[in-house]
């Protein structure tokens, strides 16, 4: 079942912060036509959780803001995706309680924990929300990573550039 916060949409400064940070997104693993942060993108009839990498995505960079109701087989999919050889940066909810932090943590190479403030995002028709009452953060998956995930903060003023620390 489908939670109203699932069609949330990714704020901007977020998709900014990531590009400045990580290059350019070449694919958008979870979207719509309304709110794909680039040209290739999955949406629901394209099913993210059934893909499989392809050669073509091989080493591009994609962007993952899955449903936040059921985030676990995202997660899965995202680590697979990252060890077939495609950067997979997401977005999600910081909460270390959950077995799939605990995927994440074991097979990210790069957790940014979002803290000072939390993110505003966009409802399903791109207004700005009021309400979101979790932190989140920016994992990173990297091709072929073996190793411990390097844990890296960001403040929020450095996705907002506007607001004060």
């Amino acid at each position: 079942m489908t939670k109203k916060t699932d069609l949330w949409r990714t704020p901007p400064q977020i998709i900014e912060y990531v590009k400045n940070r990580f290059g350019e997104i070449q694919r958008d693993l979870c979207a719509s036509s309304d709110d794909a942060v680039c040209s290739f993108y999955y949406d629901v009839e394209d099913d993210f959780l059934k893909q499989r990498v392809k050669s073509f995505e091989m080493g591009s960079t994609g962007f993952l803001n899955p449903p936040y109701s059921n985030p676990l087989p995202f997660v899965k999919k995202a680590i697979e995706f990252g060890r077939g050889g495609m950067r997979v940066i997401m977005l999600l909810n910081m909460d270390t309680s959950t077995k799939w932090f605990e995927l994440i943590a074991s097979n990210a190479s790069l957790i940014m924990p979002i803290i000072g403030g939390r993110l505003a995002f966009l409802s399903a028709n791109g207004e700005a929300m009021k309400g979101n009452n979790k932190a989140q953060v920016l994992i990173e998956f990297s091709p072929y990573f073996l190793g411990a995930a390097k844990w890296e903060p960001i403040h929020i003023s450095e996705i907002y550039k506007s607001r004060p620390k």
